[in-house]
């Protein structure tokens, strides 16, 4: 037995411990050992060298400790709490003791493994509140990262290497023809892109990142889900752009069946950063995420030993269905414009949240928008009246423009897009249509309807509750009321009308816009 496998074991001794312990075992990772004591987690490395980190020597060990300690502090300050040194011998270890280290851990506070979001996930404990909550955690910690502009970190050459690399860990295990369709499209988009990651890690948005984002790196405590577990032992893995970062929480959302969570968290993230620029790269870098879990299941199946054919097999299953998932966005469905249209209150946000989920779609939100444009607070202290304020006709006008100008790169991306708007003006809905058109796009105008006195009523309910980014008061409804233009199916295009809040209703709906969408294509 080595002195690693002698010291795992002696650490399961609980007298090794300076603090009483419960349930006391060990969870093996590829890089790591972490012991759970009950109300301590303790992190220590495996003395490894690969060729993407270097755990070889104690002193380096000792160094990445630190390093975890101190990039995972940004993001779960509540967890990490020191690095402690194990004295003794690796038969009789002291963890916390005096003596010359033979080893260094990370402690961290324990959680029970139920919390993690992948467990939850797993018993439908997830709802759209905890994702809208996590993705506005996400953009806050983006927001305030260290910007990078060093080439060999941000640029497309530099982002191009490893995506290439994947396939040569896929090569052996991945059927011919999946192999050869996978690296012909992201060669294309490799080719498509590279200048667009260049201009993105000169503006800013490469940064220092979390870089291993993923289900099984989030935990849901008491006051809301964190990350933990980013990556320390690579600057390159870490220091991305923060597209990439995000994509790699959707792709597991996806691969795990939920992806209304995924799109819901996605477009929560857009609305809060603004950064639906970086939308164009996010097909690459979901293939990418896919193929580097992919690359994971094949390496663990190829060192698999005798007797270990059954956990070969469930490895190279994993490998071909985050493949599979890959090739599930190359293939997804065209772009689209769906166009919302109603008065205030009528609902038309309440519907587009559920139209995103069930139809893979970026939305952008006028309220939030006219709002970003123009640099409002989030809140205005009081609703703004017609033609004045947020809503005079100047504003109203750059922000139309600026929706249309978003969304027209959102098409040029691939992506279906939902614009959640009153377009109350028959002008602004046609040069909407203008813009699928231009773009060869279909197009669906959405109508929500609902009675003049629930428009009031909800309304008066937003304003006294005051947690809406709409600012429309009751006098921009009656002004709306009373010059609203009537739709034009005949030169405005098709038109879904939708009245209620019933869930079978919605389906019909979603099922409404997904026929006119296919019947254009």
């Amino acid at each position: 037995m080595s002195d690693e496998e002698t010291l795992v074991q002696s650490l399961l001794n609980t007298a090794a411990w300076p603090h009483e312990v419960h349930d006391l075992r060990v969870i093996e990772t590829h890089i790591s050992w972490v012991f759970l004591t009950g109300e301590y987690a303790y992190k220590i490395k495996k003395p490894l060298k690969l060729s993407f980190l270097d755990f070889s020597t104690l002193e380096l060990r000792r160094r990445w400790c630190a390093e975890e300690l101190r990039l995972n502090s940004r993001w779960a300050p509540r967890l990490y709490i020191d690095v402690v040194p194990i004295a003794g011998s690796a038969r009789e270890p002291e963890v916390g003791g005096t003596g010359a280290p033979i080893e260094y851990a990370v402690r961290m506070r324990q959680f029970p493994q139920s919390a993690l979001l992948s467990e939850r996930l797993a018993n439908d404990l997830i709802d759209t509140k905890d994702m809208l909550e996590l993705a506005e955690m996400i953009a806050d910690r983006h927001g305030s990262a260290p910007v990078h502009r060093e080439p060999h970190f941000g640029s497309g050459a530099a982002i191009a290497k490893p995506m290439r690399e994947n396939f040569l860990y896929l090569e052996p295990s991945l059927d011919t023809d999946v192999l050869a369709e996978l690296t012909r499209w992201t060669d294309q988009e490799i080719e498509r892109s590279e200048s667009v990651m260049d201009k993105r890690m000169r503006d800013g948005f490469v940064r220092a990142c979390h870089g291993d984002l993923h289900l099984r790196n989030l935990v849901q405590l008491d006051d809301g889900i964190v990350a933990f577990d980013c990556v320390e032992f690579s600057d390159e893995l870490r220091i991305l752009d923060v597209i990439s970062d995000l994509t790699f929480l959707a792709m597991d959302l996806i691969a795990n069946g939920r992806s209304d969570l995924a799109w819901t968290s996605l477009n929560r993230y857009l609305e809060v950063s603004g950064d639906y620029a970086g939308m164009r790269l996010y097909g690459l870098y979901y293939v990418y995420h896919c193929l580097i879990r992919a690359k994971v299941d094949a390496i663990r199946a190829s060192e698999r030993g005798a007797g270990e054919e059954r956990e070969r097999d469930s490895d190279l299953e994993a490998m071909r269905h985050y493949s599979d998932v890959a090739r599930h966005w190359i293939g997804r469905a065209e772009p689209a414009l769906i166009l919302m249209h109603g008065l205030s209150g009528s609902g038309k946000t309440w519907v587009s949240s559920r139209l995103l989920q069930s139809l893979d779609a970026v939305r952008i939100r006028s309220d939030i928008e006219r709002k970003r444009i123009f640099g409002y607070e989030e809140r205005a202290s009081s609703g703004s009246a017609p033609g004045e304020g947020l809503y005079d006709a100047d504003k109203s006008a750059a922000t139309h423009r600026h929706l249309l100008d978003l969304a027209g790169h959102l098409l040029n991306g691939g992506h279906r897009v939902i614009l959640d708007a009153s377009f109350l003006n028959a002008d602004e809905r046609r040069r909407a249509l203008a813009l699928a058109a231009d773009r060869g796009v279909p197009y669906v105008l959405v109508d929500v309807e609902a009675p003049p006195a629930l428009l009031r009523a909800r309304i008066e309910a937003r304003q006294a509750e005051r947690r809406d980014a709409s600012e429309a008061s009751l006098d921009v409804l009656e002004h709306q009321l009373q010059h609203s233009q009537a739709l034009d199916q005949d030169t405005e295009g098709p038109v879904v009308h939708f009245t209620s809040r019933d869930d079978g209703d919605l389906k019909d709906l979603v099922r409404s816009i997904k026929a006119l969408i296919a019947a254009a294509t």
